[in-house]
């Protein structure tokens, strides 16, 4: 049997009422994708049977339902990374991709570009979409037309040494000195090859364990460790074009392919 029988797994936590987000994202996948790209989908959550019978359906055997009982925030999120080693043995994907149940695709995935974005390390994050600059011309010309971020950017810049809410608290293992605080990336989205992922969620979920014994929880929750993760590794950075928010005035020369709901507007994916 193929070690791997998955092109691509997406994993998300949606316990409560985010399962309704989860359905909604996985039906925009179906609508936007090529179904010749074999995705296996994990969702977390203690509702699983608030999922539409015919969407399990038509997902079939591709579906993992791990029944999650739902925790006081901010646990769903901190605990994503522990969530998915609970299942190690049954993620199929060459490629595993984490997902906020609150997204939507709204143009295709194409597994070739994927597998080209991952680079020599096998992990790919993303730019925080609030956080995210134009570079070169593009940049001056932002700046030009919206004063206050060039104003706001740079006081972050000379208090706390880079754009991001980096965790400052240095009894948390999230803790980045400011010398690397480089490139604040967005915890909603980021993938890679299936072994590189796993054994991201390994040191991500002991560390968040040695804070919580500490009784430390970072800045913010599991994307602070993340930032920490990539602050010491030279993973590929993409764009927030997979972690869209047509909200921000510095993305709006991007090309979206996943966007981040805005949770007080019904979404029209919902069956």
């Amino acid at each position: 049997m193929d070690q791997h029988p998955y092109d691509l797994t997406i994993f998300s936590v949606a316990t409560d009422r985010y399962i309704m987000y989860w359905s909604a994202m996985v039906n925009s996948y179906l609508e936007t994708n090529n179904s010749s790209v074999k995705t296996q989908w994990i969702v977390f959550t203690d509702k699983g049977e608030n999922i539409d019978p015919e969407l399990i359906s038509r997902l079939g055997n591709s579906l993992l339902i791990a029944k999650t009982d739902h925790q006081e925030w901010p646990f769903p999120t901190l605990l994503r990374y522990q969530y998915l080693l609970t299942v190690a043995n049954q993620v199929q994907g060459r490629i595993v991709m984490h997902l906020d149940a609150d997204m939507l695709f709204v143009d295709e995935l194409k597994l070739s570009d994927i597998e080209k974005s991952l680079g020599a390390r096998g992990v790919a994050v993303i730019s925080h979409p609030g956080y995210y600059r134009p570079s070169g011309l593009k940049k001056l010309k932002f700046y030009m037309k919206n004063y206050k971020y060039l104003a706001r950017d740079f006081k972050t810049q000379a208090l706390f040494g880079g754009l991001g809410t980096w965790e400052r608290n240095k009894l948390s293992r999230a803790f980045v000195p400011r010398s690397l605080r480089k490139n604040y990336v967005c915890g909603g989205a980021w993938l890679g090859k299936n072994s590189e992922i796993l054994n991201l969620c390994k040191i991500l979920s002991a560390r968040i364990n040695e804070d919580l014994g500490q009784n430390i929880v970072a800045v913010f929750h599991d994307e602070s460790h993340l930032n920490w993760y990539q602050a010491n590794n030279n993973f590929s950075l993409l764009s927030p074009e997979l972690c869209f928010d047509p909200s921000y005035p510095q993305l709006s020369a991007l090309t979206p392919k996943i966007l981040a709901v805005d949770k007080n507007v019904e979404t029209l994916w919902v069956r």
